[in-house]
């Protein structure tokens, strides 16, 4: 018994240091995951921004006269 103890003791000490290597590792490949999502996330909503200032645009340079322009301008 005392021989079994002492093995899983020694085992268990030389298996800490990679267990708490591999946990590190996991939290930092974690964060790195999150912080290509929201750069994602931000160039998607900056994409979505210069969409609409250019809807904007092309909508504010037709004549109110040309209906079926503006009216396709509008529905987008």
């Amino acid at each position: 018994m005392r021989v079994d103890r002492a093995v899983v003791r020694e085992v268990l000490d030389r298996l800490q240091p990679l267990a708490i290597e591999a946990a590190l590792a996991a939290m930092e490949a974690q964060n790195v995951y999150h912080c290509d999502k929201r750069q994602q996330i931000e160039n998607a909503i900056q994409h979505a921004q210069y969409e609409v200032a250019r809807a904007r645009r092309q909508y504010d340079v037709v004549d109110p006269d040309n209906r079926l322009v503006a009216s396709e301008l509008e529905r987008r």
